[in-house]
């Protein structure tokens, strides 16, 4: 009781100008270490093109380059009816309709649109840009092309910025070192939004997975009560996962979590089974599409934390499956309406 009564003294007295900067160093010791993971994650995959240059390898990256060296030439409407007479011979294969053109599309709109304004506003501002970038003047290109080219060229001429252009060859050999990165990030925002405990409502309340853990979980949370209620009061950003610590304000950036994303991360950014497809080179389906689908995964995870002011369901008897419809949104903690109780 006297050891509780102190820490409660001390946190009235230096709580309210201490919590601000203990949030703060948090904050900023997260964002520093997730930076150095991402940097990481991005050099190892550049392992390839630093001992061996901008070499596409394998045989179905060079099939999918050769696919977006067709459609940067050609344009969407030919390679959506492009048939290759040189391969599969001799029957050959209607590429357009038998492949996966996300990555392909990808690439050109960076070659085409992104990486030009990006690497000219770089240079405009005065920070570097790679040494493997042309510079043309933006003018022309906007005269010389059509479509969202032309549109990007114009912007950037107008600003005074030059068109620095990086060769397709050299954007399918980074982009799968570029997406292993995102990939690696948007894993750690799964992880963040997994173990937050949002205190919405109680689908939300995900909780720390280690609290849950048969017998340890016991002994995690009764060694770590004290140093969770310090840090609950003085960051607001740890969890109250035994209910049985002060209330505190609710938050995705919670001492557990940034710890659990951080981790993540990490174990993301050195995963043989990642790397093998995100390799710089490695111009494959998986390097673009493991980013999607980690995407993808949070924000269906973010879209089941709910409101802070909660929320109803409203189904019709009209509707199809209206069972399932209410017991879904039960689940993550929507409460029915008073329309829907009636029906």
């Amino acid at each position: 009781m006297v050891e509780a009564s102190a820490v409660d003294k001390f946190n009235a007295q230096f709580g309210p100008w201490l919590r601000p900067i203990l949030a703060v160093t948090l904050l900023a010791v997260t964002a520093q270490q997730g930076i150095v993971i991402l940097t990481k994650a991005y050099t190892i995959r550049l392992h390839a093109i630093e001992n061996y240059g901008y070499i596409i390898h394998e045989f179905d990256p060079y099939f999918n380059f050769r696919a977006t060296q067709y459609l940067y030439d050609n344009g969407w409407k030919a390679f959506a009816q492009w048939f290759d007479y040189k391969v599969w011979y001799p029957l050959g294969r209607p590429v357009g309709t038998t492949i996966y053109p996300g990555m392909q599309v990808t690439a050109v709109w960076l070659v085409k649109s992104w990486l030009p304004f990006w690497f000219g506003l770089k240079e405009w501002i005065g920070t570097s840009i790679p040494s493997n970038v042309v510079a043309k003047s933006a003018w022309e290109v906007a005269k010389s092309s059509s479509g969202i080219t032309a549109t990007v060229a114009s912007v950037m001429a107008t600003m005074g910025m030059k068109w620095n252009e990086m060769s397709l060859n050299d954007v399918c050999c980074l982009l799968p070192a570029w997406f292993g990165s995102l990939a690696t990030f948007f894993t750690g925002m799964l992880a963040l939004e997994c173990s937050a405990n949002f205190g919405y409502n109680e689908g939300s309340r995900f909780g720390t997975v280690l609290d849950k853990l048969p017998l340890v979980g016991h002994y995690i949370q009764m060694f770590t009560r004290s140093t969770r209620k310090t840090l609950a009061f003085f960051t607001g950003m740890d969890i109250d996962s035994d209910h049985r610590l002060p209330p505190t304000t609710r938050s995705s950036l919670q001492t557990a979590s940034l710890c659990s994303m951080l981790v993540t991360m990490f174990f993301m950014s050195i995963v043989p089974a990642h790397i093998m497809r995100s390799v710089g080179g490695g111009f494959d389906n998986e390097s673009v599409a493991m980013t999607a689908m980690t995407l993808v995964f949070y924000f269906w995870t973010r879209s089941l934390r709910g409101s802070p002011d909660g929320g109803d369901v409203i189904a019709s008897v009209k509707d199809d499956n209206v069972g399932i419809q209410i017991r879904q949104k039960q689940d993550v903690g929507f409460k029915l309406s008073s329309q829907t109780k009636a029906a």
